[in-house]
């Protein structure tokens, strides 16, 4: 099963799940900044593993997304709610790891 991404037309294959399709989207992606330069290693160190959580998350919250392109929002309604009900505020979560 191929997927096209949607930013890059590039095949992203649904046999690896969420985490192949998250990995090819930081592959492409994770080293840009919004000035145009490249974002330091730590930045996109820290990026990986807060989208790596979050979609973790929603794993256990039972939301069975085959790639990352499935992500709607729903799903960072849900991500939220379940901060907010464990009382995680979206900066701590993001400097946990």
């Amino acid at each position: 099963m191929t997927r096209k991404h949607a930013a890059g037309g590039k095949a992203v294959h649904g046999a690896g799940g969420w985490r192949a399709s998250l990995a090819a989207v930081l592959k492409e992606h994770n080293g840009a900044r919004y000035d145009g330069a490249v974002a330091s290693f730590a930045t996109q160190d820290k990026r990986a593993d807060v989208l790596y959580a979050g979609f973790k998350r929603l794993h256990e919250l039972n939301f069975r997304m085959e790639t990352v392109m499935s992500l709607r929002g729903k799903h960072i309604e849900a991500l939220a709610k379940d901060w907010e009900a464990r009382r995680l505020s979206a900066v701590r979560n993001a400097a946990r790891g």
